[in-house]
């Protein structure tokens, strides 16, 4: 019998870390639940709703448990994980995190019972700090995982936390993490299924890609792409991730033709509606800033809300082991998009796409914004009205903040 669970695990582990541009709107407030069920006919509610991906429904349970036990310290530390764990689902992830930081710490240390509770809290705060690009924040967290992972399915999703993160932050490293993995995953074939397998190789490929072994990578993405059913018209995430990694390795070993072969297969450059770039804020990191030399480049995933904010973004391949490339995801970041523009990408496009950037020569490569916010802030301070607050705010919030104050 193949390992559901596991399955469930690498899809969660596979899906994009969304960060802050998804904090813009806040979510409408769930109903209250049953007040007549007992606290562990909620528990086994919430978990019911969990494990079948009802997240809102897991929200509003959790919640009114929350409330239950609060005069409880570990029963309300053990729920407000849980609850933190269904908030990242729901890509509200200031919200997991805080309340993770307040539970983590009141999971009793000495009790064996509450193992899974602190794997499940360390695995969750590294899945957020990866969102927040924090990847040596995340690899800490990914490895206190791992210390309190119980069971095959557990380690391997710790070890490829490790992989993930560690592939910019030590990529040697990375690869002893992902190869760890495999080696759990190859020593029971009955256990995990074609596409666990074809994820632990993608991560296995994107370690070697950045450490530059691109033939090696290449063979690993090839396979995991046969895994996933092979170069079919059928493209989903999934799919167009796996080929775009395959792509990039191909090319980078000088396989031209099979390059070019993985990328129609990924439906790249399939946008005859409007140039990508047009209304777009896209500036890039300045050459010599943040580690970043005037010959290194990177290849950059991300998404685009219907807000026209990126709903995350995080480093593929960077031309220069290390932390280099993380300085590249953090500029994508902060691109946005007029609302009205972004309904011309194609849903899938705008759900992950993939770009090649080099550092800008320019003045610090600006974004549009710079000049109107320093012209409105000049224009406030004459007439000593204090400006809004824009630190650590999405670009989409911040023009809406901007034309707020104006008016």
């Amino acid at each position: 019998m193949r390992n559901r669970y596991l399955a469930l695990l690498m899809a969660m582990a596979a899906m994009p870390a969304i960060g802050h541009a998804m904090q813009d709107a806040a979510p409408a407030a769930p109903a209250p639940a049953p007040a007549t069920s007992t606290i562990q006919q909620l528990f086994e509610q919430s978990t019911q709703a969990t494990e079948a991906a009802d997240y809102p429904r897991a929200l509003e349970i959790l919640t009114a448990l929350e409330g239950r036990v609060v005069r409880n310290p570990r029963s309300l530390a053990i729920v407000r994980v849980r609850k933190a764990m269904v908030l990242a689902e729901l890509s509200r992830w200031v919200e997991a995190r805080d309340l993770l930081n307040q539970a983590a710490p009141a999971l009793p240390r000495d009790d064996a019972s509450l193992s899974t509770d602190r794997y499940r809290a360390a695995y969750t705060l590294g899945r957020v700090s990866m969102g927040d690009l924090d990847y040596v924040g995340a690899l800490a967290h990914f490895s206190a995982a791992l210390a309190e992972a119980e069971g095959p399915a557990a380690r391997i999703q710790a070890l490829l936390g490790q992989a993930q993160a560690g592939t910019f932050v030590d990529p040697a490293e990375a690869l002893k993490a992902a190869e760890a993995a495999n080696v759990i995953a190859v020593a029971d074939p009955k256990m995990f299924d074609k596409a666990s397998l074809a994820h632990i190789d993608l991560i296995r490929g994107r370690a070697l890609l950045n450490l530059g072994q691109f033939d090696p990578a290449e063979k690993l993405f090839a396979r995991a792409v046969k895994q996933q059913g092979g170069l079919t018209t059928k493209v989903d995430f999934d799919d167009l991730v796996t080929r775009s990694d395959a792509s990039i390795a191909a090319m980078l070993a000088g396989h031209r033709d099979t390059a070019r072969n993985y990328l129609v297969y990924t439906g790249a450059g399939r946008m005859p509606q409007q140039d990508f770039t047009q209304g777009a804020d896209m500036a890039l990191p300045r050459c010599g800033e943040d580690g970043v030399q005037p010959d290194d480049y990177a290849v950059v995933e991300f998404g685009i809300s219907d807000s026209g904010a990126v709903s995350y973004a995080r480093p593929v391949y960077g031309s220069r082991p290390g932390p280099s490339a993380l300085a590249f995801a953090r500029a994508v970041r902060d691109w946005s998009w007029r609302p009205d523009d972004v309904k011309n990408i194609p849903a899938l496009f705008r759900f992950v796409t993939r770009l090649e950037l080099r550092c800008s020569t320019a003045e610090g490569g600006p974004s549009m914004l710079a000049g109107p916010t320093k012209a409105l802030g000049d224009w406030l301070e004459a007439r000593r009205v204090p400006g809004p607050v824009l630190d650590n705010v999405p670009m989409t919030r911040q023009r809406a903040l901007l034309l707020q104050q104006a008016n």
